[in-house]
């Protein structure tokens, strides 16, 4: 006689499964849409991008924090800018 227990079932709860993406991740994502992104939260488009990424990392992760994220995309399109003006002015006075 098999017994049935649930319990041992395989199958995934969905109130114990593990989210997908980390901190890591949202910093790498963050930091790649900073770098790739022309990030300007006025536009339209480029609010979008962040937003619905925003939204799939908070439904899979209840800790996922959208401020840090917001500042790690702002961060990194930040550094790259600044990059930019350097490159752009050592140009200028080698000229």
């Amino acid at each position: 006689m098999t017994e049935n227990n649930n319990s041992n079932n395989n199958t995934p709860s969905t109130t114990t499964r593990k989210p997908m993406f980390r901190k890591q991740h949202y910093d790498a994502i963050g930091k790649l849409i900073g770098e790739k992104i022309v990030y300007d939260v006025t536009d339209e488009e480029d609010y979008s991008i962040i937003e619905a990424f925003a939204q799939m990392f908070a439904e899979d992760n209840p800790a996922f924090d959208k401020v840090k994220f917001r500042d790690s995309i702002h961060n990194a399109h930040s550094k790259k800018a600044v990059v930019v003006v350097m490159e752009v002015l050592c140009c200028f006075y080698m000229e």
